[in-house]
């Protein structure tokens, strides 16, 4: 096996695989408790009072409002089906008004009434807007709870779509909105509204000439809804999109529109290295960059998905992580590092544990950054626990991954046994497996250097301690390197090695050459 395929085989192992598996136990829970909240807030958003326009009837005279009540419902649907169209218009606007009640709306009984036909039929009445946009609106509510399903199998996907081109910009945002929430409801229904002929032509236009500010949230948080979702959206049906969120995230000023997107370009590159490749080739790696710089110390919830995806772009090829590197990636890393929410530090770790899973040449250059690596030890030494275990796969994979001399920087310079050891105390199995394969990388760069070092912290008696877990891996993984570095406890006095002249330093101290990224030895 060549070296660049079994680098990339080790990044798989440590990145794309357990990383990513890790990422999708916590991240997707994050993401259900946090974007199904801001999905049901945005499906709600409109349901404010308005005034609403009087309803003329045929002979001019003013129809009167009709009462908005659960009692009311089977006279509400009558009038939807009668034969005076103002009436109609009264009737479904009370309708939708009762669907918009904030707490516990009456989905199931406006179904059980019969009233989704008619709903769908007015859909298509082109000759009244006003009908069309109520009507919409109502089915928009029924499309946000758990019902769903009742109105895709009334068949209102086509009719959506036509509607994406009406000459009302209300008639066009509400179609929009519901779209959004049928693509939300579960990724059978985000397919279905992908492959309706017209749907993603409709979307793309209302974004690129959005009839206001409210429209254009409407369409990104749409669309964001078509990239999301188990399994993936098939990256044929979205490629036409990117360019277009490629554009929204370089010129685009509105906050919401941005976080939006961005979430999107993180559901796309959450997958295979083709997902990744395609935002790559739009240079999106340099505009996130540029995105987490701008607004690091402004809004969190721009930078949660900006990071998002460029940590998803580091877990693909060596290739797809360069170019991130390449955009100033490293840089960004140590002010989100340090920054004031637990969420950000610990996605700040995890992408720089993908980089370091990455080639010698990845690693120097994270290394040749004392700032940055400086950051990522502080974090393992006093953040709080969820923290701490992104950074100590940066540990990690820095020995496991790293050339000599870059263990010896990390451990030399950085001073990084005690973190260790301090990382191995909490007890984790799965974080302890991992430091203790880290440790012998270690110990066997230079034996006896390292074992005076690892000594002088109480590593010898935390070592110790191991022999007394349950665990059989992390029992055997501490007897192991008892037995390889520091010998049985007969020959406890024969343990410690020699050390320089000096009897305080070593032989030979790294140095960084911030020209070249590469370490030279004193």
């Amino acid at each position: 096996m060549d070296k660049a395929n079994f680098s990339k085989d080790l990044k798989r192992a440590v990145s794309t695989e357990d990383a990513r598996k890790k990422r999708n136990e916590v991240s997707v829970n994050i993401r259900k408790n946090k974007r199904e909240e801001g999905l049901r807030k945005r499906r709600f958003a409109m349901m404010k009072p308005e005034p609403a326009a009087p309803i003329q009837g045929e002979n001019g005279s003013t129809v009167e409002e009709m009462q908005p009540t659960v009692e009311n419902l089977p006279n509400l649907n009558n009038a939807m089906n009668g034969s005076d169209r103002a009436t109609a218009l009264a009737a479904t606007r009370a309708i939708r008004k009762l669907l918009s009640t904030p707490q516990d709306p009456p989905v199931q009984q406006v179904v059980d009434i019969g009233a989704l036909p008619k709903l769908v039929q007015f859909l298509q009445d082109h000759s009244n807007p006003a009908l069309q946009f109520e009507a919409a609106w109502a089915l928009t509510n029924i499309g946000s709870s758990d019902l769903t399903f009742t109105i895709v199998e009334a068949g209102i996907l086509p009719h959506l779509v036509v509607l994406l081109k009406s000459p009302a910009a209300d008639v066009r945002e509400q179609a929009v909105w519901c779209l959004g929430n049928i693509a939300g409801d579960k990724s059978e229904f985000r397919d279905m509204v992908l492959t309706s002929p017209g749907a993603l032509e409709g979307l793309l236009l209302n974004m690129q000439n959005p009839s206001g500010v409210a429209m254009q949230r409407n369409v990104a948080w749409t669309l964001s809804n078509l990239c999301r979702g188990k399994p993936p959206t098939d990256l044929s049906l979205i490629q036409p999109v990117l360019p277009l969120f490629s554009h929204t995230l370089k010129s685009c000023e509105d906050i919401e529109t941005l976080i939006d997107v961005a979430w999107a370009c993180s559901y796309v590159s959450d997958g295979t290295n083709e997902r990744i490749q395609a935002l790559i080739e739009l240079d999106l790696c340099t505009t996130l960059v540029q995105l987490c710089k701008k607004y690091r110390n402004e809004n969190v919830k721009v930078i949660s998905p900006v990071l998002r995806t460029l940590g998803n772009i580091v877990t693909g090829s060596d290739d797809q992580t360069q170019a991130a590197v390449n955009a100033g990636l490293l840089r960004e890393i140590v002010p989100l590092a340090e920054h004031s929410k637990q969420t950000i530090r610990k996605e700040a770790c995890w992408t720089a544990s993908n980089i370091t899973a990455g080639t010698k040449e990845q690693i120097g250059a994270f290394l040749a950054m004392p700032k940055l690596i400086e950051t990522i030890l502080k974090c393992a030494s006093n953040d709080e626990w969820p923290v701490k275990k992104e950074a100590a796969w940066v540990i990690s994979n820095v020995c496991t991954g790293g050339a000599p001399e870059h263990i010896q920087c990390l451990v030399e310079r950085e001073k990084a046994i005690p973190v260790i050891f301090d990382l191995i105390k909490t007890g984790d199995i799965k974080i302890n497996s991992m430091l203790l394969t880290a440790l012998n990388h270690i110990l066997a760069t230079d034996p006896n250097e390292y074992t005076i070092l690892v000594d002088e912290c109480g590593g010898l008696d935390v070592l110790e301690d191991l022999q007394e877990v349950e665990d059989e891996d992390i029992y055997n993984s501490a007897v192991g390197i008892i037995e390889k570095y520091f010998g049985s406890e007969e020959d406890d006095e024969n343990v410690a090695p020699n050390v320089a002249e000096t009897g305080d330093s070593f032989a030979f101290k790294p140095t960084v050459n911030n020209n070249n990224n590469t370490f030279s030895f004193n």
